[in-house]
């Protein structure tokens, strides 16, 4: 195989290399825009479900509240606190096991815990001078004893209960409009566990409250601390990070409930047989048109490539045209100069003398035809010529059909088939040789 062949396949398979890889690159940018999409959507449902199961949730607390405040036991208990109730605190116990909640608490209208059922260190005391006074409990019976209405003191580290997180939902409990206390439930970070029943996999939801964002696996983090910074807009996408985010209002404080999606999860929905597919094609498409081009570039050296039998066939033909005597060398000089619009310019003036030259240019360099020595010589001297001349390869290119042209004129009739094809092999290959000549040694002399 030669080295220009070797070339050509190994520049082929390069090319065809990088089709391949440009095809799997949009090919995966656009897997990945359908995946993202996809993902996008599933995470706005997701979302969606969410908030309306959270909003569900808090709505279901606040109006349990509103009812249980008018229940005749509590406000007897609030009334007669130092009496003692053991079929409340049945009742109690099974409200806080039945929805979840971590305390009930009763406070009365001086600020005095009088009942809780986890039985806690802040029970007998005072939410007004007590330790307890600036805690979340503390906080929500001053608003509801100034509102009168139902109010949230939002999640905060609350001594009682371990120093665990705790918010705290109340209503005020009256008689003949008269205020006799608050009701309290605290829920702990496991009350919300943001789990639905069409959580899809690989979302990631979040509660984020004035001072802690919590996850579906009942971790939280100071928001100061989160591992991610909050988009300005909803839905949007950051560094690749889907985000969706809805504000939750309670009673006077503004949630958040935030859903996300990592770049890893909408990655992994690539489907890279696809890639691999458009990859494939691309490639194999590149090889089918190397092949093709290697056959062209095979095709066409085959044309330019003589065998003994045509360079008997064009001197045997050259021979008997010669001898007839033909004004062959004027008619080709005015071939050549109306048709391939060359103007030859040489000492010689008379246009006789001048085709005779042609002529014998001819003879001779038929007769060297089987000689390889003489024909490069021919061929150099041709191209030398060509360089005087300023012939371009367009119009060297032409010369083979005038020649013919000639020859067939001066016969008065088309040469036979065979001869015709020898002389049209014969002399493209010459011009061809002439031209890379011209090309790799432009100072052949």
């Amino acid at each position: 195989m030669k080295i220009k062949q070797r070339l050509t396949i190994t520049v082929g398979i390069a090319i065809a290399l990088t089709a391949a890889l440009i095809a799997g690159y949009f090919s995966y940018q656009s897997e990945l825009n359908v995946a993202k999409q996809i993902v996008f959507e599933n995470l706005k449902l997701n979302h969606s479900l969410t908030v309306a199961n959270i909003e569900g949730n808090f709505n279901a607390l606040k109006s349990e509240m509103e009812v249980l405040s008018h229940n005749k036991e509590l406000i007897n208990f609030l009334q007669y606190s130092k009496a003692k109730n053991k079929e409340l605190d049945s009742w109690a116990k099974g409200i806080v096991s039945h929805f979840g909640y971590y305390d009930l608490l009763l406070i009365n209208a001086r600020g005095d815990v009088v009942y809780t059922v986890a039985k806690e260190s802040d029970l007998n005391t005072n939410l007004v001078s007590g330790p307890y006074a600036n805690s979340g409990l503390g906080q929500l019976f001053k608003k509801i004893k100034k509102s009168g209405n139902f109010e949230l003191a939002d999640f905060s580290v609350y001594a009682p209960s371990n120093n665990q997180l705790a918010a705290f939902f109340g209503v005020p409990l009256f008689k003949n409009n008269t205020f006799l206390g608050i009701m309290a439930i605290q829920i702990s970070t496991s009350f919300e566990k943001l789990t639905i029943g069409v959580h899809i996999p690989f979302i990631k939801d979040y509660i984020q409250t004035s001072k802690f964002t919590f996850n579906t696996n009942n971790e939280f983090l100071h928001n100061k601390s989160m591992p991610f910074e909050l988009p300005s807009t909803s839905p949007s996408v950051q560094n690749d990070t889907l985000f969706v985010t809805s504000e939750l209002k309670i009673a006077h404080l503004v949630w958040k409930v935030i859903g996300v999606v990592a770049p890893v999860v909408f990655k992994k929905q690539v489907h890279w047989y696809r890639i691999v597919y458009h990859s494939s094609i691309a490639f194999i498409i590149s090889l089918m048109a190397l092949a093709g081009f290697i056959n062209w570039q095979y095709q066409k050296q085959q044309i330019l490539v003589y065998k003994e039998s045509e360079v008997v066939l064009v001197q045997n033909t050259w021979h008997q045209f010669m001898a007839k005597k033909p004004s062959f060398g004027a008619d080709f000089y005015y071939r050549l100069k109306n048709k391939a619009r060359v103007l030859v310019e040489t000492e010689v003036t008379e246009i006789d003398e001048l085709g005779t030259k042609i002529e014998q240019y001819i003879t001779e360099l038929t007769q060297a035809l089987d000689n390889p020595e003489q024909l490069a010589a021919k061929l150099k001297q041709l191209a030398t010529l060509a360089i005087n001349q300023n012939l371009e390869a367009k119009k060297l290119n032409k010369l083979p059909a005038l020649v013919i042209e000639s020859i067939e004129d001066e016969y008065g009739h088309p040469l036979p088939q065979r001869a015709r094809q020898a002389w049209q092999k014969v002399l493209s290959s010459l011009t061809a040789q002439v031209i890379t000549l011209l090309k790799y040694n432009p100072e052949a002399s």
